[in-house]
């Protein structure tokens, strides 16, 4: 992931297990999450401002 995307979204395929472990260890604060590719993803441990977080919400 290292060029930024000119889409406003992109889709990574991501072991589930392993997206699961960096939701539960990025524990809601704003924490950066890294893909790396299917087993290879990173949770940074400062998290971001709020400026630069991203949110998105479901589909109703």
């Amino acid at each position: 992931m290292g060029k930024e995307s000119k889409q406003s979204v992109s889709v990574f395929q991501v072991n589930p297990t392993v997206w699961a472990q960096a939701l539960d260890l990025a524990d809601g604060d704003g924490r950066r999450i890294e893909i790396r590719g299917e087993f290879d993803v990173v949770v940074h441990n400062e998290p971001l401002p709020p400026s630069k977080r991203m949110t998105y919400a479901a589909a109703e």
